[in-house]
């Protein structure tokens, strides 16, 4: 499998819940879903469809960050995105992951990423064919996935 990743510089943030509400982070996604597609559509490029196991793959990860206090790709432990899919289960031939620190809203984090090159490359690959997102806290994750 070959992996993309970029990294976001953090944005300053007050404190925040470090657990959504259900309902608020299935709106969260309608909303990143409506941004994503619209970008990919000005692009020339089909749609990601959003997938809810890479969303719990992105959420573990943010957790995790907000637990342990670190923003990274990479546990403290070395385990990346590759290996956290395959961990969940996942398995394929491409996972890209874009991390955000300290954005308030769903509009704020995809802003950032579009607005950085290696971030915007990852949303505008034309080869991925699925998305998940998860926030916990200040940190947002957007897993992106290609099959073989």
């Amino acid at each position: 499998m070959a992996v993309a990743l970029a990294a976001c510089v953090p944005v300053p943030s007050g404190n925040q819940p470090s657990s959504r509400p259900l309902a608020i982070q299935h709106a969260a996604n309608v909303e990143f879903d409506q941004l994503l597609t619209a970008l990919r559509q000005q692009a020339g490029l089909g749609p990601l469809r959003h997938n809810a196991q890479l969303s719990q793959i992105a959420k573990a990860h943010a957790a995790d960050m907000t637990a342990r206090r670190f923003f990274s790709h990479t546990t403290p432990e070395g385990v990346g995105p590759m290996a956290r899919a395959v961990g969940a289960g996942v398995t394929g031939c491409g996972i890209a992951e874009n991390i955000a620190q300290g954005q308030k809203t769903t509009q704020a984090a995809f802003e950032a990423w579009r607005g950085s090159a290696p971030h915007r490359a990852n949303m505008l690959n034309p080869t991925m064919q699925s998305y998940g997102l998860g926030r916990d806290g200040v940190h947002w994750v957007m897993v992106a996935y290609r099959s073989c």
